[in-house]
């Protein structure tokens, strides 16, 4: 679907609620809301177009950061839950590449599966 056609939905389906006052209405609380019922919504919220921006958001954050060498980090998004995975040089690089996704508007929870291994361990390693 364009995102004229979306936009055109969208608009369509908050015209009522404009109209008709959704401020009031109780479904909206919050308090009606059971958790279960709230993840199962947020998780339907999220499509993979959201997947794949948060990636790229991610990517490019990383890749302008002068502390986290993006080449070193692998980003995958589902769900807006994103998993940081590669080999970074130190605990504050892989700290804050978690912080670094976290603050990204949009991400629901960080899996930071990233290992450190530090260079003179990895200087050492036989590449064969």
């Amino acid at each position: 679907m364009s995102s004229r056609a979306r936009l055109s939905v969208l608009l369509s389906a908050l015209l009522p609620c404009f109209a008709l006052g959704c401020a009031g209405d109780m479904t909206t609380d919050a308090s009606v809301v059971t958790p279960a019922s709230a993840a199962a919504t947020a998780a339907q919220d999220c499509d993979d177009i959201q997947d794949v921006s948060l990636t790229a958001r991610l990517n490019t954050l990383y890749l302008v950061d002068p502390y986290v060498d993006a080449s070193r980090i692998d980003v995958e998004t589902h769900r807006c839950i994103v998993t940081l995975r590669g080999r970074v040089p130190d605990v504050n690089t892989r700290d804050r590449a978690a912080s670094m996704a976290r603050d990204v508007e949009g991400v629901r929870h960080v899996r930071n599966r990233l290992e450190v291994v530090l260079a003179s361990a990895a200087a050492g390693r036989d590449p064969s």
